[in-house]
């Protein structure tokens, strides 16, 4: 799935990029991490497993 962006969020109009994935019936997880960071730097066992489908 493609990165989406909102623009002008919040009362300092920042920017998020943001990707979906798994079942869109599913209620929604919001994993925020700081720094920058990409989802290779989540520990092993929890969003990359997400990412990778084994948590489905």
């Amino acid at each position: 799935m493609p990165e989406l962006t909102a623009h002008d969020v919040g009362p300092s109009g920042i920017d998020i990029v943001y990707e979906r994935f798994g079942d869109p019936g599913a209620p929604p997880v919001l994993l925020i991490m700081g720094a920058g960071a990409q989802l290779i730097n989540w520990p092993e066992g929890s969003a990359g497993n997400w990412w990778s489908g084994a948590c489905t």
